[in-house]
C-alpha cells in the first residue's frame, strides 16, 4: 500500500493514510480488423466479444479493433465476431496471437431471402382460378 502524507494547513500535523493502489492485472492486447468477405471492406461496429465474460470492443469506422484480454485466459478461450447481416465468427485466442501484428477476420454475410409463396385469400384463389376462363 503506497503511504500518502497530508498536511493541515492550521496545526501543522502531518498525517499518514494508507491509500490503497489500483490492482492491474497484467493482460495481452490483440489487434485485427474484421472485413466482408465478397468486399474486402473493413465493416464498422462488430461486436469483438471474449465468450463467456463481459470483456469485448466494438470494431472502428475501417473495421480495426484493439481488445485487452488479460493473461489469465488460455489461448483455448474463444473471441467471437458478430454483427447484423454477417454470420457470427468464432476464433481461439491462440490463433489470433499467433498472427503477429494485425489479425485478419473476414465474416461472411448471411443468406437473407429465399422463395417467396404468396398467400390468397378464399376470394382471391376463387379468382385467380378463374381468370382464364373470364371473356
Amino acid at each position: 500500500m503506497a503511504q500518502v502524507a497530508q498536511q493541515s494547513a492550521t496545526d501543522g500535523v502531518v498525517n499518514t493514510s494508507a491509500v490503497p493502489e489500483k490492482l492491474v492485472l497484467p493482460s495481452r492486447l490483440i489487434r485485427g480488423r474484421v472485413t466482408d468477405t465478397q468486399t474486402g471492406e473493413g465493416l464498422p461496429g462488430v461486436t469483438v466479444l471474449v465468450k463467456g465474460t463481459h470483456t469485448g470492443v466494438t470494431s472502428n469506422m475501417d473495421g480495426t479493433f484493439e481488445l485487452l484480454v488479460p493473461e489469465a485466459l488460455t489461448n483455448q478461450q474463444v473471441i467471437t465476431f458478430s454483427s447484423v447481416g454477417y454470420i457470427e465468427e468464432e476464433k481461439n485466442i491462440g490463433t489470433l496471437v499467433a498472427q503477429n501484428g494485425l489479425a485478419e477476420i473476414h465474416l461472411h454475410g448471411a443468406v437473407t431471402g429465399g422463395i417467396f409463396y404468396p398467400v390468397y385469400t378464399l376470394r382471391g384463389l376463387w379468382q385467380r382460378l378463374m381468370r382464364p376462363f373470364q371473356r
